[in-house]
């Protein structure tokens, strides 16, 4: 276990504290049909593409990842999504 979180702290990623701009969620809010959780993960997602471009959103949630292809944030069908990068929050207390 020590050996799992040592490797998660080290790493090749980074560590980013972000939350999405409220315009965002706003906009999207109006745009795709989704709450909570899934909207702020996408509302992130398009925040933080604005400075990583290449930045993909990865989720198994078909809703999310409906309207994150609708977003330009998903490429290509379902197989592509093995091969992309993957976005999570971590959070610390």
């Amino acid at each position: 276990m020590d050996a799992a979180l040592e490797a998660l702290e080290k790493g090749p990623w980074r560590h980013l504290n972000i939350w999405p701009e409220w315009k965002e969620i706003k906009d999207l809010s109006m745009k795709r049909a989704l709450r909570g959780a899934d909207l702020w993960h996408l509302a992130t997602a398009k925040t933080l593409q604005r400075q990583i471009p290449e930045l993909i959103l990865f989720t198994f949630d078909e809703k999310l990842r409906s309207a994150a292809k609708g977003e330009h944030l998903v490429s290509g069908g379902r197989r592509s999504l093995f091969f992309i990068y993957y976005f999570f929050e971590m959070f610390y207390i």
